[in-house]
């Protein structure tokens, strides 16, 4: 009898020690994952704040080209390298930023699940108190910079550029006929590590005489950096021309469209391409107005 009361009581004790080493290890657990979502908010909250800052600055002078916003950004992260902790796949975007999480998806029910480029870029309609966009003073037409609140930097560029020499007889013609200049509209995109993911343009230059409009001049491409978030791009179109009217209006427009699927921002917070079709283009109107921008299809 003695024998089974001690084997009972040894039994009870050894389940007891087990019992033991799994609550602990999970306190050891919960207090690393504690630990690191705050390593990954204090970032964040830290860094992106400072990158508008940076950028903020170049306001008061007039910017030449996107390499000037492209600096600043390689400079910031210079200084705020991206933590490790960021790469902990356990991480969700609930457990680092539950409000601004619940505001996205209450976003994202209103906009067909779509928290993406071509949804608010246009018409710079990100959700309420998410990212922020600044309008820069550029010498030779737009400059407007979207930073997200997970990092995500997307460029919008509208710009004029240079021509090639033309020949006597092709000075002629061009003295007669009505043109716009060469135009540029440029899109690059950067995560939330600081990474160019990719970038995307479409160029044109347009004769236009107050009722017709052409393309005279068509080029597009894209470029997809190693070390960005960006998966997959399949190209539908390069440097394309399209003619159409609106509202009794008409428009030449050359665009290059893609179809992408990747992330901008950090994890499934930001910007989310999800097998996204969407193109980027510059266009014309019959009285030689240029314009440029982006649009999800």
């Amino acid at each position: 009898m003695k024998k089974l009361a001690g084997l009972a009581l040894s039994t009870m004790l050894a389940l007891s020690a087990f019992s033991i080493v799994p609550e602990a290890y999970a306190k050891e657990l919960n207090k690393e994952k504690e630990d690191t979502i705050s390593v990954v908010k204090d970032y964040m909250d830290k860094h992106v704040p400072e990158l508008i800052h940076d950028l903020e600055k170049l306001k008061s002078k007039k910017i030449e080209n996107s390499e000037e916003i492209e600096k600043v950004i390689e400079e910031h992260y210079k200084k705020f390298p991206a933590p490790q902790e960021m790469n902990d796949s356990s991480l969700s975007v609930e457990d680092v930023f539950p409000e601004k999480s619940k505001a996205l998806k209450l976003y994202n029910a209103k906009n067909k699940n779509k928290f993406s480029v071509g949804n608010f870029m246009e018409k710079h309609n990100s959700p309420a108190g998410y990212g922020q966009f600044i309008d820069f003073n550029k010498k030779d037409g737009e400059l407007v910079v979207y930073v997200g609140d997970a990092g995500e930097v997307i460029i919008q560029s509208l710009s004029t550029i240079e021509e090639p020499s033309l020949n006597a007889k092709e000075v002629k013609a061009s003295a007669t006929a009505k043109k716009t200049e060469r135009k540029e509209s440029r899109y690059e995109f950067y995560n939330g590590w600081g990474l160019k993911a990719l970038e995307v343009w479409a160029k044109g230059q347009f004769e236009y005489d107050g009722k017709k409009v052409k393309a005279v001049y068509n080029d597009g491409d894209w470029k997809k950096y190693v070390g960005g978030t960006i998966l997959t791009v399949d190209e539908r179109a390069l440097g394309k021309v399209r003619n159409f009217s609106e509202e009794k209006e008409e428009y030449c427009e050359v665009y290059t469209r893609l179809r992408a699927e990747g992330i901008i921002g950090w994890k499934y917070f930001g910007i989310t391409l999800n097998t996204e079709i969407f193109e980027v283009y510059v266009g014309s109107t019959v009285k030689g107005s240029t314009y440029g921008g982006i649009n999800e299809l």
